[in-house]
């Protein structure tokens, strides 16, 4: 071996000794300080520019999860560089994350929806299920849920339980997509309460007191059923003809308290006196001794006979006489 030929070699050999501990290092620049990704790991070729072709699929790590991110500070930066045999000198470091975006509330809330009601009819001889009007609310810890922005990925409910003696449900969902098959398939779980809800009347606005109502003072509202109670009134056409004994608030529940039966019957009016059996029908004239709304009972004078007697306001100056035998003259 001539001398020309071995210092040929000695110079490779130390080529290869300056390459190996980094001293004739490639160095690599940052593509970006703030990264956005939609696959499951993070590849070298993500993180830098000026890599050979062979090493930008390298595998470094896992990517955030959804709605998450990484910071690569500089130090981490030149220590993964450094690993592949190159050197980083920036003086940035790196945001990674996941490419994602906050779902909406109508988007969580309209699937659980129609499970539920399926689920609903599913249980149609149970006693519990009145309605299929419900109020879906949320636990606060799932109100922010991140879809990945990956084309054709979309949410499916794949399990759903619903107590309803608590109104607690728990519906577990599953990214899926026609797009990609073979994904595995990532699920989160959603939990709140679907409240049942009932039709009341309540008044459009203001109702004064002394006001007789009309079916234009009403609309119809939801409440849940657990708010309604027996003094809540729950027939619009209950409503209609009534007057305001207390000011009624618009879109609130109107209680029996505050309304009570407009005057069908004035003291001293002419009324009719009826009495109405399986086979006959008896009807004289009378005197009013007091004022009378419907359901009522007042005094009414028989005018033939004088006589005062207990009737049952049934309209406007008609009342049904309780005691038929003294009706006559």
């Amino acid at each position: 071996m001539n001398f020309l030929e071995k210092i040929k070699i000695i110079l490779a050999c130390l080529g290869l000794f300056l390459q190996s501990n980094g001293l004739c290092a490639e160095e690599v620049y940052l593509k970006t300080q703030e990264l956005e990704l939609f696959q499951d790991n993070i590849f070298l070729g993500d993180i830098f520019d000026g890599l050979p072709d062979a090493q930008k699929t390298q595998i470094i790590g896992p990517t955030p999860g959804l709605g998450k991110k990484n910071l690569f500070p500089q130090d981490k930066l030149k220590a993964i560089a450094q690993q592949f045999g190159h050197e980083y000198l920036g003086t940035t470091s790196l945001i990674i994350k996941r490419k994602s975006r906050l779902l909406n509330h109508d988007q969580l809330i309209d699937p659980i929806k129609i499970v539920h009601l399926d689920w609903i009819e599913s249980q149609n001889n149970h006693d519990f299920f009145k309605t299929k009007d419900y109020e879906y609310v949320l636990q606060s810890k799932n109100k922010k849920i991140e879809m990945p922005l990956i084309e054709g990925v979309r949410p499916e409910i794949v399990d759903y339980i619903y107590s309803p003696q608590s109104n607690f449900f728990s519906a577990k969902f599953q990214w899926v997509s026609d797009d990609l098959p073979n994904q595995t398939p990532t699920s989160f779980v959603l939990e709140g309460y679907a409240h049942p809800l009932v039709q009341i009347p309540v008044a459009k606005n203001p109702i004064m007191i002394g006001k007789k109502i009309g079916p234009d003072d009403l609309t119809m509202t939801n409440i849940r059923l657990e708010r309604l109670h027996g003094s809540i009134l729950t027939n619009k056409q209950d409503l209609i003809g009534m007057v305001a004994q207390l000011s009624i608030l618009p879109h609130q529940p109107i209680q029996n308290r505050q309304v009570k039966s407009a005057l069908m019957i004035s003291k001293n009016a002419l009324v009719m006196m009826q009495l109405k059996t399986s086979d006959m029908a008896v009807a004289t004239q009378g005197k009013a001794m007091a004022d009378g709304r419907k359901g009522e009972f007042i005094p009414v004078m028989n005018m033939s006979s004088k006589k005062v007697l207990q009737g049952k306001v049934i309209d406007e100056n008609l009342v049904e006489i309780q005691n038929f035998k003294n009706v006559g003259g």
